[in-house]
């Protein structure tokens, strides 16, 4: 499974949201539960899938990234430096 893949499921399963489309140009206004405390629950869910631990600086990273596209390659760089 890619990272897209798996940031996808992650993303679908935190929000309970079977049928929310997430392509790389998602954002969070394009779901109605994708709040602080969900945004939370993703980079959680993100550690623990993927097997990594984010810095504060990181989480500040993913908080600010401006789409599901973004949050893919900010990933990409945390696995690649590992």
């Amino acid at each position: 499974m890619t990272i897209f893949e798996t940031l996808a499921t992650i993303i679908s399963d935190v929000l309970d949201e079977d049928d929310l489309e997430i392509t790389p140009q998602t954002v969070a206004d394009d779901a109605e539960d994708w709040d602080s405390l969900a945004q939370i629950q993703i980079i959680h869910a993100i550690e623990h899938e993927l097997k990594i631990k984010f810095s504060l600086q990181e989480i500040e990273q993913l908080n600010h990234a401006g789409n599901v596209g973004d949050t893919v390659e900010l990933i990409s760089k945390k696995i690649e430096a590992s």
